[in-house]
C-alpha cells in the first residue's frame, strides 16, 4: 500500500509540474497577451526598481530649441513628470518585419520649465519668456520602430529597441496651457492668448508638442533598452496556466488518484471557462473565433465581411449628405483588442488595419470654412481604424440547454482613428478641377476634423449590423465554445 501509494505521488509531481503555476511565453504577435506583459512590469520600469535602470517618473532636460516656419521658441530647465500615471494600451511586436507598436495611455502628464518665444502661434501674434507649465490629461504615445531579439549573456532572449522610432500623438483629454509674463506682463494681452490656447488646445498642441515630446520618449526608449538588456523576455511577455488543489484530511489515497486523472485532463488541453472579470481570457476568446464568425456560414450567420447598405441620409447643421448603393468591407482585417463584461454591460473594442467604404454620395453644405457640393462615386479607407462599442447584454439558457449570450439592440460607439483616413470623391463642383482638387487637400490633410464631422451615422449603421450578426452567431453557439482557455 506505501509503495502504491508513493507511486501515486511521483505521477502526480510528474504530470502536474508543468501546469500548476506554469508560465507560457507570449506569442509575440498577440496584443493582448504584450500589452498584460508590459503592462506587469511598467511600475517596475518606470520608477527605476531594477539596479541600472534610471527612473522615468521625472526626467529632466536643460535645452530644447525649435524654429518652426511662424514660430522660435526656446525651453530652458525642462521637467517631464507623471509617466507613472500612464498604462501600456497596445503593443504588438512584428519578429518578421523586426517593428514594434507601443501605445501608451497617461491620465495626466506635466512639463514645465521657461520659455523664450516669439512669432505667430495659429494666426495669433505671441511673445514672452518666463516660467511655463503644460498639463496634459488623458495623453497617448503612440510609439513605433524597429527591434530585434538575441540571446544576452544570460543565455536567454532579450530585446533590443533601435534608436530612430515614429511617434504620433492622440490627445484624448485636454491640454491646458500656463505661460508666465508673455508680452512683457500686458494682462490683457495674455489673458487673451491664454483664452485662445486653452480653448483650441488640440491644434496648439498639434503645432508645438511633438518635437519637445520626442525628446522625452527618446529618452524613455533608451531606459527602456536599458531595462530590456538586464531582464529577459520571459520576466515579463508571458501568460500563465494555474490549477490550484488542496490535499487535505482523510481519503488522501482517493484524492491523489483524483487528482492525476485531473492532471493529465489538464495535459491534453483541458478547457476552462474564462472568468467573466478577466478581459484578457474574453478578448483571446472572441479573437479565437472571429474570422468564423466574420467569414459566416451560409443559411445560419450572416458574412460580415462585406456589408451593404441602399440608403443613409444625413442631415447635419452644416452640411446634408445622402449615402446610395453603399459597400462597407474591410472587417476581416480586424481583431478585438478589448473585452469586458460586467454587471449586464460589456464594452468591444475592435482594431481594424484598413476597411473600405465605397458607393454613391450626394453633398452639399459646409466643411469648416470651405463649401462642398457634388455627386458621384465616393471611396473613403480607414487605416488602423478603432471602433469602441458598448452596451446592454444578457446571458440565457439556450435549446441546447447551454449558457449563450445576447446583446441588446440599442449601443453606444466611441471611434479612435489611429492611423489616417483617405477621402476620394469624384464630380465634385459638377467637375471643376481646381475646386475638387482644393477639397480633397484640405479633406485629407484634416481627415480627422472630417472623419469626427461625418462618420457617425454610416458607421453606426454598419456597427449595428455587425452586432445584429454577432447575436446571431452567439445564439447558435455557446459561450463555451469560444471564452475559455487551454491550461
Amino acid at each position: 500500500m506505501k509503495m502504491l501509494l508513493r507511486r501515486v505521488l511521483i505521477v502526480v509531481v510528474l504530470c502536474c509540474q508543468n501546469i500548476i503555476g506554469e508560465k507560457i511565453l507570449c506569442d509575440f504577435a498577440d496584443p493582448v497577451c504584450m500589452t498584460k506583459g508590459a503592462g506587469r512590469v511598467y511600475d517596475e520600469f518606470i520608477e527605476g526598481r531594477v539596479e541600472g535602470v534610471p527612473s522615468s517618473g521625472t526626467m529632466f532636460v536643460d535645452l530644447m530649441e525649435q524654429d518652426l516656419p511662424t514660430l522660435k521658441y526656446t525651453l530652458h530647465n525642462i521637467t517631464f513628470s507623471g509617466l507613472k500615471n500612464c498604462l501600456p494600451e497596445y503593443v504588438v511586436v512584428n519578429t518578421t518585419e523586426k517593428t514594434y507598436k507601443y501605445y501608451l495611455a497617461c491620465e495626466h502628464v506635466t512639463m514645465e520649465g521657461i520659455y523664450d518665444t516669439k512669432g505667430e502661434l495659429d494666426s495669433m501674434y505671441i511673445e514672452g519668456q518666463g516660467e511655463f507649465r503644460v498639463d496634459h490629461y488623458d495623453y497617448v504615445f503612440q510609439l513605433s520602430g524597429g527591434c530585434e531579439g538575441y540571446i544576452g549573456e544570460d543565455n536567454k532572449l532579450h530585446f533590443q529597441i533601435f534608436k530612430d522610432f515614429d511617434m504620433d500623438i492622440e490627445a484624448r483629454g485636454e491640454v491646458v496651457y500656463d505661460f508666465k509674463n508673455l508680452y512683457n506682463g500686458d494682462k490683457e494681452k495674455s489673458d487673451a492668448m491664454h483664452s485662445h490656447a486653452n480653448k483650441n488646445w488640440r491644434t496648439v498642441d498639434e503645432i508645438v508638442s511633438k518635437p519637445f515630446m520626442k525628446v522625452f520618449m527618446g529618452i524613455f526608449l533608451d531606459h527602456a533598452n536599458m531595462y530590456l538588456k538586464i531582464l529577459p523576455v520571459e520576466h515579463y511577455y508571458y501568460q500563465e496556466t494555474q490549477l490550484v488543489i488542496r490535499l487535505t484530511g482523510k481519503m488522501l489515497f482517493t484524492r491523489l488518484f483524483i487528482l492525476v486523472v485531473l492532471c493529465y485532463q489538464n495535459v491534453l488541453g483541458k478547457k476552462v471557462m474564462c472568468d467573466f472579470e478577466d478581459s484578457q481570457c474574453l478578448t483571446r476568446g472572441d479573437a479565437r473565433v472571429y474570422q468564423e464568425f466574420i467569414k459566416g456560414e451560409e443559411g445560419a450567420v450572416p458574412s460580415s465581411g462585406t456589408m451593404h447598405a441602399e440608403l443613409i441620409k444625413v442631415d447635419l447643421p452644416t452640411i446634408k449628405y445622402t449615402l446610395r448603393n453603399n459597400t462597407f468591407s474591410g472587417l476581416k482585417n480586424c481583431i478585438p483588442e478589448f473585452v469586458s463584461l460586467k454587471e449586464k454591460s460589456y464594452k468591444y473594442h475592435l482594431a481594424c488595419e484598413h476597411i473600405t467604404m465605397t458607393g454613391l454620395y450626394e453633398a452639399k453644405g459646409k466643411l469648416a470654412d470651405m463649401c462642398i457640393e457634388g455627386n458621384g462615386d465616393y471611396q473613403v479607407d480607414h487605416y488602423n481604424y478603432v471602433f469602441k462599442l458598448s452596451g446592454g447584454c444578457e446571458s440565457y439558457t439556450g435549446d441546447d440547454e447551454k449558457l449563450h449570450f445576447s446583446i441588446y439592440d440599442d449601443f453606444k460607439m466611441d471611434i479612435e482613428p489611429r492611423g489616417k483616413v483617405v477621402y476620394k470623391f469624384n464630380n465634385l463642383y459638377n467637375g471643376d478641377k481646381a475646386k475638387s482638387d482644393a477639397m480633397h487637400k484640405f479633406a485629407n490633410e484634416n481627415w480627422k476634423y472630417v472623419d469626427k464631422t461625418l462618420r457617425g451615422p454610416f458607421m453606426k449603421r454598419f456597427m449595428a449590423e455587425f452586432l445584429n450578426n454577432a447575436n446571431i452567431y452567439m445564439k447558435k453557439y455557446p459561450i463555451e465554445s469560444y471564452y475559455y482557455q487551454e491550461v
